[in-house]
């Protein structure tokens, strides 16, 4: 399997940030100085030198367009007499239907900017700002695109192996998404199995207060769960899962009255007969199936049942599965934990990979 890429869904108006009140006075020149890179909240945005800082983000639309008040200096103008404010837009064109969407693939990166001294690496990913840590190198290739961000493969320079490169875009927007960032690299620096996939690296931001991206690196996979449910190929033993609507007697279990009324607002189906729906599947797979797919956990197989069943004998070996030793603490799930409290044991994470400080 892979890992999916995550691009932030918006907020609802009320709940989106006023970007006009951050101002943004740094930029990184490029093309012999002709031109200058912005990181707007994770976007690219590259405009000839002569319009200059202070900028700052007015607006954001439909496509991706981002209004950018700035400076214009006129060439006569340059020792400081004159300069008139004007607004930009900076168009990203519209996602294609998934039939003509680009493959990413197909089309590696090989240049940067370096930043930070030399020690970060800025790259334009299809319009989107890429910054990681010098030792990650290309050609470096966007291998997807889901609901909060990309993801690119890139070269680890150091262990000279392949892996990919997660960006969280503006993280911490809400603290929501803030805590599921967090909780998916607590969970997954936690296990440590084979058929797990490992987090290598935590990029360590540049600045410790200023930093609302998130940039996880993962080991290169060859695949992942979507390609496998949209590919042509037929479903096998290896591939079934299937999902139902709970009754009632399931929901017992959930503690919250909210979220036993949020489960119950979705359209009822019947439980599906799996037998019918996977004709050709054996009944080892089947009956593991249905003794999973159980919404209320008390009623569910557990994990050692589910190992000693006969369907997974030939994959069964008691001395190749270890029991974790110490249990997930969710400590963080604190409900008094603001964006900042996430912010703060993100860049914690990051430090276990990065412990080294930045000079």
């Amino acid at each position: 399997m892979a890992m999916t890429s995550v691009r932030k869904k918006r907020q609802p108006p009320k709940q989106r940030r006023k970007h006009s009140s951050t101002p943004i006075s740094r930029g990184v020149t490029t093309h012999g100085g002709r031109y200058v890179q912005y990181n707007v909240f994770g976007n690219l945005f590259e405009v000839t030198a002569k319009y200059v800082p202070p900028l700052r983000s007015i607006g954001r639309g439909a496509c991706g367009i981002i209004w950018l008040e700035a400076y214009t200096v006129r060439p006569k103008e340059r020792e400081g007499q004159e300069i008139s404010s004007m607004a930009m837009t900076s168009v990203r064109k519209k996602r294609q239907p998934p039939k003509q969407r680009r493959k990413h693939s197909s089309t590696p990166i090989s240049r940067g900017v370096t930043t930070h001294g030399g020690r970060y690496v800025q790259y334009n990913v299809f319009g989107n700002l890429f910054e990681v840590t010098a030792k990650y190198v290309p050609p470096l290739r966007s291998i997807g695109r889901g609901a909060c961000g990309i993801i690119c493969a890139a070269v680890n320079s150091q262990t000279h192996e392949e892996v990919a490169i997660k960006k969280i875009s503006n993280a911490f927007d809400n603290r929501i998404d803030a805590k599921r960032t967090l909780r998916e690299i607590k969970l997954l620096c936690h296990m440590n199995h084979e058929n797990v996939i490992a987090i290598k690296d935590i990029i360590r931001p540049p600045n410790r207060e200023n930093f609302n991206d998130v940039y996880i690196v993962y080991e290169l996979m060859d695949t992942d769960l979507h390609q496998i449910i949209r590919s042509s190929k037929p479903l096998t033993d290896n591939h079934c899962q299937l999902i139902g609507s709970p009754d009632d007697s399931s929901l017992g279990f959930l503690r919250s009255d909210n979220a036993r009324r949020y489960v119950r607002q979705f359209p009822q189906y019947p439980k599906q007969q799996l037998h019918a729906k996977f004709p050709t599947m054996s009944n080892g797979a089947i009956d593991l199936l249905e003794k999973m797919l159980v919404f209320d956990p008390s009623k569910r197989i557990t994990v050692d049942e589910a190992l000693h069943h006969p369907y997974l004998a030939s994959l069964h070996d008691i001395n190749d599965e270890p029991v974790c030793s110490t249990p997930f603490s969710f400590d963080f799930e604190h409900p008094s934990y603001t964006e900042e409290d996430i912010k703060e044991l993100i860049w914690k994470e990051s430090l276990k990979f990065n412990p080294d400080p930045v000079r």
